[in-house]
C-alpha cells in the first residue's frame, strides 16, 4: 500500500494536532509494510499512490489539493479527515477571544469564508508561489462542499464533528466513520508516584488555546504552572499579555516547544490539566492527559464528552469564575486517581488499536 497525505501548506514550520494526527497515520502504513509520503503543493502529485489521504476541510489549500488529484487522478479514492470547528464556536471566540487586530477586521469582514479568502491571499502576497491560487479563491464557493463531494469516506473525528459539517455546510456523509484521536500505550508516560507539577497546559500560545484565562485565574497563588507550547508569532499581542503573566509569577514555567514524548512525561507530573480552548474537534491532548492521571478540565467547545463523558470536568472559555472554581475544586480533591482503571477505559482509544481500524478502512477503499 502507498498512501499519499495531504498538509497545509506551512506545515513545516507550524506544527500542531493536525500533523500529529497525519504523521500517526502515515506510522501506521509504514508499519504494515506499505508506504507514506507527504505533499503540501496544490498540485500533489499521486502517481504511483494507492490512496490519498486529506485533511483541513476549511483551509483554502485543501480545495486546490482536492480539485488537483480528483482531476488528475479519478481512480485514486481519497479519504477525507475535515478537522472542522463549530462555526457557532467560531463566532462566540470572534467576538469575546480574538485579540488584536484581528477582532477589530473580523469584526468588519463578513462571513468566515470570505475572511479566509482574505487570509489565504494574504499568504499569497508573502509567498508567490500561492498567489495565482489565493486570488482564484476569492471567487469559489461552496469549498467545503466541494472538498467533501470528492472524497470517498470521511472519517470524522466526533459525531459532533459530523454534526457540525452538516449544520455548517450541509454536508451529509453517505459514508463515513468516527475515528477519534488516540493515546500512547502506557508505558510511554513514564508515571510517577508523586506529581511536582500543580497545573498543565499544552498547545500553541495563542487567543484560541486561551492560556491568559487560566493563567489570570491562577495568578498570585503560588501554583507551579507548566506551559508547553510554541508562541503564534502572529498572535503578538496575546503572546505579551501571556507573558506579562508569567513574569509577574515566577511559579509559573512556560517550557516552549518539547518533544511529544517529554510532554506525556510533562503530564505524567502534573495534578491537574486544563484547556479552556475556544475551538476543538477531539482534543489529543485531553485524552493524553487522562491517559497520564491528570485531574483532566477540557473545554465545552469540542468533543472529548463523547470519549470520557463525566469522568472529567468542563468549562465555558469565556466564564472566568468557572475556569477558576473548576481549578480550586480540582486541584482540592486528595482522592487517588487509579491510572490502570483509566487505561482499561481507553483501551479502545489505544493508537495501536485506531492504527488497525484505520487500517482496515485503507483496505476497503482500495479494492472497491
Amino acid at each position: 500500500m502507498r498512501a499519499l497525505f495531504l498538509l497545509r501548506f506551512d506545515a513545516g514550520q507550524k506544527g500542531g494536532g493536525d500533523v500529529i494526527q497525519i504523521n500517526k497515520y502515515a506510522g501506521f502504513v509504514r508499519g504494515s509494510g506499505g508506504d507514506a509520503s507527504f505533499s503540501s503543493s496544490l498540485q500533489p502529485d499521486a502517481s504511483g499512490y494507492d490512496l490519498v489521504h486529506a485533511c483541513n476541510i476549511d483551509r483554502p489549500e485543501t480545495y486546490f489539493q482536492v480539485r488537483s488529484v480528483a482531476k488528475h487522478f479519478p481512480h485514486i479514492p481519497i479519504l477525507l479527515t475535515p478537522i472542522h470547528h463549530s462555526n457557532v464556536q467560531r463566532r462566540e471566540y470572534e467576538r469575546h477571544g480574538r485579540r488584536g487586530a484581528l477582532r477589530m477586521v473580523n469584526a468588519l469582514v463578513p462571513g468566515y469564508q470570505f475572511r479566509e479568502a482574505l487570509k489565504f491571499l494574504i499568504r499569497g502576497l508573502r509567498s508567490r508561489a500561492l498567489l495565482p491560487a489565493a486570488l482564484h479563491f476569492l471567487a469559489v464557493t461552496n469549498p467545503q462542499r466541494k472538498i467533501a463531494a470528492a472524497a470517498s469516506v470521511h472519517l470524522f473525528a466526533s459525531e459532533a464533528e459530523r454534526s457540525w459539517c452538516n449544520e455548517d455546510y450541509h454536508i451529509k456523509s453517505a459514508r463515513h466513520e468516527i475515528f477519534p484521536n488516540g493515546i500512547e500505550e502506557v508505558g510511554a508516560y513514564s508515571l510517577k508516584e508523586s506529581r511536582d507539577i500543580d497545573v498543565i497546559m499544552t498547545g500553541r500560545v495563542e487567543s484560541r488555546k486561551n492560556q491568559v484565562a487560566v493563567l489570570k485565574a491562577l495568578a498570585g497563588t503560588g501554583l507551579k504552572v507548566c506551559v508547553v507550547g510554541a508562541e503564534n508569532q502572529s498572535h503578538q499581542r496575546y503572546v505579551s499579555e501571556f507573558k506579562a503573566l508569567l513574569a509577574a509569577n515566577p511559579s509559573f514555567d512556560y517550557l516552549g516547544v518539547r518533544p511529544h514524548a517529554e510532554t506525556l512525561t510533562l503530564m505524567s507530573r502534573s495534578r491537574v490539566y486544563i484547556s479552556a480552548s475556544w475551538l476543538e474537534v477531539m482534543s489529543l491532548s485531553d485524552i493524553e492527559a487522562f491517559g497520564a492521571g491528570c485531574r483532566v478540565i477540557a473545554s465545552r467547545h469540542g468533543s472529548t464528552h463523547e470519549v470520557l463523558g463525566d469522568l472529567i470536568r468542563y468549562v465555558r472559555p469565556g466564564a472566568a469564575e468557572d475556569i477558576r472554581t473548576a481549578l480550586n475544586e480540582e486541584l482540592s480533591k486528595q482522592d487517588p486517581i487509579d491510572v490502570q482503571s483509566r487505561h482499561t477505559i481507553l483501551k479502545k482509544y489505544l493508537w495501536s488499536n485506531l492504527g488497525e481500524q484505520l487500517l482496515t478502512t485503507y483496505r476497503r477503499e482500495l479494492v472497491k
